[in-house]
């Protein structure tokens, strides 16, 4: 098995970040990030996403799939009653009383969460990158910013 998966935070590919950009110049992409796995057992939700961000934007998304299909062929059972804040029900915040009970939850059962939605391939969003000299506004002097431009893949 390899040491390293890819993020399966479903907007990893959107970040801008220099550490996404791939490619060579006229066809960059925003890439999803490679993951380093530490955990040889797999048991650790950290294995499996580069950020907090990733990781709750993954928890938003299928929290509803996680909660209907349940784990290991049963539901989810709740020992503490939670006010419904949002009719929706598509955040995670609903069905647990803390992010230490989800991340209880998320560490016991990290594979069938991750098998909703599994991500063998990376995601890339095109990109078109350019660099500005910028001026400090306090002092005399430039900067180089790298400017990240989504491009519409479309046209």
């Amino acid at each position: 098995m390899s040491d390293y998966v890819w993020c399966h935070g479903p907007s990893c590919h959107t970040q801008h970040t220099q550490d996404r950009i791939r490619g060579v110049k006229g066809s960059k992409v925003l890439r999803t990030k490679k993951i380093k796995q530490f955990n040889t057992q797999h048991t650790n939700f950290y294995n499996y996403f580069c950020s907090q961000g990733c990781y709750n934007d993954f928890a938003h998304k299928y929290v509803q799939q996680v909660i209907i299909r349940g784990v290991k062929g049963s539901k989810v059972l709740r020992t503490k009653k939670i006010k419904q804040f949002n009719t929706q029900h598509t955040n995670f915040y609903n069905y647990f009383c803390s992010q230490g009970c989800y991340n209880d939850f998320a560490h016991k059962y990290v594979q069938q969460v991750i098998a909703i939605a599994p991500r063998t391939e990376p995601l890339e969003t095109p990109i078109e990158v350019t660099k500005e000299q910028r001026q400090y506004g306090w002092r005399d002097g430039t900067y180089t910013e790298t400017v990240i431009n989504r491009v519409d893949s479309s046209s």
